[in-house]
């Protein structure tokens, strides 16, 4: 059911939305996307036709658009085919750098798809076997 007041721009703010996917290599564990078209496309390449034409309508003039987030929980390493990040209990240091970018803390760097998170903005303290270098990195090939 959706509320009355849906479509209006001052009924109710979303300040982001998140994609997760399942890449084994090539995409970094969170960034957020260069702008709206490319978090709408990105996102929607991993949804059907109706969330995409659906996501796309939203975007108005005046209206605030969230920022777009993409999270790849189950990147593996490359050689052990080990994963990078150990999931459950643990994403919730994801959606902490996801805030905090939302709230424009400056924790990232700029690369061709989007802002990408730096070592040290996710907070890995007690994670063992975690290669944070290999978390922020994306791979160019």
């Amino acid at each position: 059911m959706i509320h009355e007041d849906y479509n209006e721009p001052a009924s109710f703010s979303i300040d982001s939305i998140h994609f997760g996917t399942r890449q084994l290599e090539g995409s970094p564990l969170v960034y957020e996307s260069l702008d709206w078209q490319l978090g709408v496309y990105v996102g929607a390449s991993f949804k059907s036709q109706h969330t995409r034409s659906g996501l796309f309508e939203r975007e108005k003039p005046g209206r605030k658009m969230p920022k777009v987030f993409h999270v790849n929980w189950f990147r593996e390493d490359p050689k052990s085919h080990s994963l990078l990040w150990p999931g459950f209990g643990e994403n919730i240091r994801v959606l902490d750098w996801i805030c905090r970018r939302v709230d424009g803390e400056d924790i990232c760097r700029d690369s061709p798809i989007g802002k990408i998170s730096i070592k040290g903005s996710i907070k890995i303290t007690n994670l063992e076997n975690v290669d944070e270098d290999k978390l922020h990195d994306l791979n160019k090939e």
